[in-house]
C-alpha cells in the first residue's frame, strides 16, 4: 500500500515507464524486533532505477528554424544502460555500461514549423526504463500580431447571392424586401421634375412587389429586377407660355424591368459596389390626366414614361449600390473575437466569377492583453500555395486561411491567457477523466490545467478528422487531499473536428482515441517515494478522456451573425441575423485551412 504520511515534494528529471496502476511501496521494519515473537522479515530494498535528464532543449522553448540540438544524460541504476531512443530513433549513449555509471548523449533533430513533440526513452539490461516527453515551438516564426498578407480568401457563392427562394439568407431576397418597402417609393414623392413646358410633381408612388435575380459572372453581378403594378399620382403645373396650366393625373405600368451590373471594388476598408449600365423598361404603361391640351398629351405621356424610368434608374443605383456594398462589407469587418483577441481584416482584392465573389484579404490577430510572452515567441510561418477557386465547391460560403494566420490566431488566444489558469475540483476532474482518479494521483482536491505553448494546426493524419491539432507543455497538476502535488507535462498531436454551436461560434473538438494520438508525458514534480514513471503511465491513460472533455474549455471562436436590420428599416428585417451552419473544414496539401458553410436566418 502507499504510505500516506506527507513527504517532501521532489522535483527533477527521473522517469520510469509504464507499470501497473497501483505501485506497491514496501514499508521497512526493524530487523531486530523487541519483545520476542516471530522473526521479522528482511527489509525490502527497492531497485535503483535508471534516470534520464534532458538538458537541451528547455521545456516550452521557442526555437529557430533548422536542426534542433538535443542533449542530456542518463545514469544507470542496478543494471547497465542498453539503448536510448528519441521519437523511436536510437541515439548513441556515451558511457553507462556499468551499474551506476553516467552516460551522455547529443544529437540533432529535424523540425517542422510549429509544435514539435520529443519522446525520450532509455532502457537498461534489467528491463527497466526511464522516459521523458517535452515539446518546443519551432520556426520560422512570425512576430506576434503580424499581418499575414493575402492570408485569407473568401468566396461568397451563387447561393448566398441568390438561391431562388424567399428566405432572407441571400442578397436577392434582402433586396426584394428593401425595394418592397414603401419608404423607397415615398422618397421620390414631392420631388418636382421639370420639362420644357411644365413641372410634374409625384404625389404618390407605389408598386405591389419586387422580384430580383442575381447572376454572378466575370463582368460582375448581373441583376434583373422587376417591380410589379407600379402606380404614380402627380400634379402638373405649366411654365412659360403654359403658366396657366394646372391639373392632376396618374401613370401606371404592369411591370418595370430594371437591369444593371454590380461591380465590386475595395474602398474605405470595405467593399464598394457600383451599378453600371442600368436601364429601366415600363411594360403595360399608361397615363391619364384630368385635363390637358390636346397638343401636349403625347408629349406628356412620353416625357412622363421617360422620367419614371430615369428616376427609377437613379433610385435603384443609389439604393442597390449602397445596400449590396454594406452587406458585402460586413463579411470583411474587423471583429473582437473575445474581450482580448481582435481580428483585423483589410481587403486586398475582389473579383467576380461564375462561382461568386472572390475576396483576398490581409489579416492579423492580436492579443490586446494577457500573459508575458517568453523570449522569441511567435507563430509558425510555413510555405504553401493557396487552394484553387472555388474554395469549397457546392458550399454557399467558403473561407480559406493560410495556416500562418490560423496559427497566429491560436497564438493570440494563447497570448491572451485564455488557454491557461483553468482549475477544477477533484469531482470535476474525475468527471472529465471518466472515473474518480485512483491512488497515487488521488484522492484529488484540486487540478489545474495550463498551456505552456500555443497550439498549432497541421494537416489531418486521419480521414475522419478535419485537421490535426498539436499542443505542447500542457501542464497538468494534481493536488491531493493530503497536500501532495504531482505535476506533469503533456504533449499531444491528435485529430480536430469543428462544428458551429447553437450560439453561432466555431466549436473545436479533439479526437480522444488513444490509438490516433501521438502522446508523450513528462513528470515534472512528484511525491517522494513514488515512482515518476509509474505516475506518467497512469496519466497517459487518463489524458485522452480529459482532452476530449477539456475541448469544451477551448475558447469558442465566435462568428458574429450579420444583422440584417443594419441595412434597412424594412420591418421584415428587424431582429434578423444571417448565421452560418453545417461547417466543413480541412487542411489541404498547401497547408491552408478551408472552411465551408451554409447560411440561415435566425
Amino acid at each position: 500500500m502507499f504510505a500516506t504520511a506527507r513527504r517532501p515534494l521532489r522535483r527533477g528529471p527521473v522517469f520510469r515507464g509504464a507499470v501497473p496502476l497501483v505501485v506497491l511501496v514496501a514499508c521497512s521494519r526493524d530487523p531486530e524486533p523487541q519483545g520476542g515473537g516471530p522473526e521479522a522479515s528482511a527489509e525490502v530494498v527497492p531497485p535503483v532505477l535508471p534516470t534520464l535528464t534532458v538538458t537541451t532543449p528547455e521545456r516550452g522553448a521557442f526555437v529557430a528554424e533548422g536542426a534542433l540540438e538535443v542533449a542530456g544524460q542518463a545514469v544507470a541504476g542496478d543494471a547497465a544502460l542498453s539503448t536510448l531512443t528519441l521519437n523511436d530513433a536510437e541515439v548513441a549513449l556515451d558511457g553507462g555500461g556499468q551499474p551506476g555509471a553516467r552516460a551522455t548523449f547529443a544529437t540533432t533533430l529535424a523540425t517542422e514549423p510549429g509544435i514539435n513533440i520529443l519522446g525520450f526513452r532509455v532502457d537498461d539490461a534489467a528491463g527497466e526504463r526511464a522516459i521523458d516527453g517535452r515539446a518546443v515551438y519551432a520556426g520560422p516564426l512570425l512576430d506576434p500580431g503580424a499581418t499575414v498578407e493575402g492570408g485569407m480568401r473568401m468566396q461568397i457563392g451563387p447561393e448566398l447571392l441568390d438561391d431562388d427562394d424567399p428566405d432572407l439568407d441571400d442578397v436577392a431576397a434582402i433586396v426584394e424586401v428593401v425595394l418592397g418597402d414603401p419608404a423607397i417609393a415615398s422618397a421620390m414623392v414631392g420631388t418636382p421634375f421639370e420639362s420644357d413646358y411644365f413641372v410634374l410633381t409625384p404625389t404618390s408612388l407605389s408598386w405591389t412587389g419586387a422580384s430580383v435575380d442575381i447572376d454572378p459572372g466575370d463582368a460582375g453581378l448581373a441583376v434583373s429586377l422587376t417591380l410589379t403594378d407600379l402606380w404614380m399620382d402627380f400634379d402638373v403645373e405649366g411654365t412659360g407660355w403654359y403658366d396657366w396650366l394646372g391639373t392632376s393625373g396618374s401613370a401606371w405600368a404592369d411591370a418595370v424591368t430594371i437591369r444593371t451590373t454590380l461591380v465590386a471594388t475595395g474602398g474605405g476598408g470595405g467593399i464598394v459596389v457600383t451599378p453600371t449600365g442600368t436601364t429601366a423598361t415600363l411594360d403595360g404603361y399608361g397615363v391619364t390626366v384630368d385635363w390637358f391640351p390636346d397638343s401636349l398629351e403625347g408629349y406628356l405621356a412620353d416625357w412622363t414614361q421617360g422620367t419614371i424610368e430615369e428616376q427609377l434608374v437613379a433610385a435603384v443605383d443609389d439604393t442597390l449600390g449602397a445596400l449590396v456594398g454594406d452587406y458585402l462589407s460586413s463579411f470583411v469587418a474587423d471583429l473582437d473575437l473575445t474581450e482580448r483577441v481582435r481580428l483585423s481584416m483589410a481587403l486586398a482584392d475582389v473579383d467576380s466569377a461564375d462561382d461568386g465573389l472572390r475576396l483576398k484579404l490581409d489579416v492579423a490577430a492580436t492579443a490586446t492583453a494577457g500573459i508575458d510572452l517568453p523570449a522569441g515567441a511567435g507563430s509558425a510561418h510555413t510555405a504553401g500555395a493557396p487552394p484553387d477557386w472555388p474554395l469549397a465547391p457546392g458550399e454557399p460560403f467558403a473561407v480559406a486561411c493560410d495556416d500562418d494566420f490560423v496559427n497566429e490566431l491560436l497564438f493570440a488566444f494563447w497570448a491572451s491567457g485564455a488557454l491557461g489558469g483553468l482549475e477544477f475540483s477533484g469531482t470535476e476532474i474525475g468527471g472529465m477523466s471518466g472515473q474518480e482518479l485512483p491512488a497515487p494521483l488521488g484522492p484529488v482536491e484540486r487540478a489545474s490545467l495550463d498551456l505552456g505553448l500555443p497550439p498549432a494546426v497541421l494537416p489531418a493524419s486521419s480521414d475522419d478528422q478535419d485537421a490535426d491539432f498539436a499542443i505542447g507543455e500542457f501542464r497538468l497538476d494534481f493536488l491531493r487531499e493530503d497536500g501532495e502535488l504531482n505535476a506533469f507535462s503533456v504533449h499531444v498531436r491528435t485529430g480536430l473536428t469543428v462544428d458551429i454551436d447553437e450560439d453561432g461560434a466555431l466549436a473545436l473538438t479533439l479526437d480522444g482515441r488513444p490509438s490516433y494520438m501521438q502522446l508523450e508525458i513528462g513528470t515534472v514534480a512528484w511525491t517522494e517515494g513514488l515512482d515518476p514513471g509509474d505516475l506518467a503511465a497512469l496519466v497517459r491513460l487518463i489524458v485522452p478522456p480529459i482532452l476530449t472533455n477539456a475541448s469544451r474549455f477551448l475558447p469558442a471562436i465566435a462568428i458574429p451573425g450579420i444583422p440584417l436590420d443594419a441595412f434597412s428599416d424594412a420591418p421584415e428585417l428587424a431582429g434578423k441575423e444571417l448565421r452560418f451552419t453545417d461547417p466543413t473544414l480541412l487542411v489541404d496539401d498547401g497547408r491552408w485551412v478551408v472552411f465551408g458553410a451554409s447560411a440561415e436566418v435566425r
